[in-house]
């Protein structure tokens, strides 16, 4: 991978609470990060139709590393999610995964990675609902702090 777009990211890495980064790889071997030359690249500016593979890389040890492998017929989907919880905590989900439309029917499977849980949901509910210890339900855009 492109090591100034690493090196622009881990300048800035202790300023911005993320726990990763995206990468993104196109078909002809060149990359887009997230953050090169002090800037930060928008999800928007991800070239779709040239994407290979999506890649988020970890900030802090003990985060995993994700790589999507996209199809041609497969369009990216990736959002970060924050939520309060009633104690007061920041949860964090990230959401990868892809979306296609077959025959006029919509298909979709997306990961909820919640790092600090050490969790992983896979679902085809953009607004699936997550429970843990202490949580949060997300359903139609309306999050609601839960505590078990």
């Amino acid at each position: 991978m492109g090591e100034a777009g690493l090196q622009d990211f881990l300048k800035i890495a202790e300023k911005i609470p993320l726990d990763f980064f995206w990468v993104a790889e196109y078909k002809d071997g060149t990359y887009l990060f997230q953050f090169e030359k002090g800037k930060e690249n928008l999800f928007k500016d991800i070239d779709q139709k040239k994407l290979k593979k999506f890649w988020l890389l970890p900030t802090r040890k003990g985060l995993s590393i994700y790589c999507l492998h996209l199809q041609p017929w497969q369009r990216l989907i990736f959002v970060r999610r924050n939520y309060l919880t009633n104690k007061g905590t920041k949860e964090t989900v990230y959401l990868l995964g892809w979306q296609a439309t077959i025959n006029n029917k919509n298909y979709k499977s997306i990961q909820f990675i919640q790092p600090d849980k050490n969790k992983i949901d896979i679902s085809d509910n953009f607004n699936f609902i997550c429970f843990s210890i202490t949580g949060f339900i997300s359903f139609n855009k309306v999050s609601i702090a839960i505590s078990l």
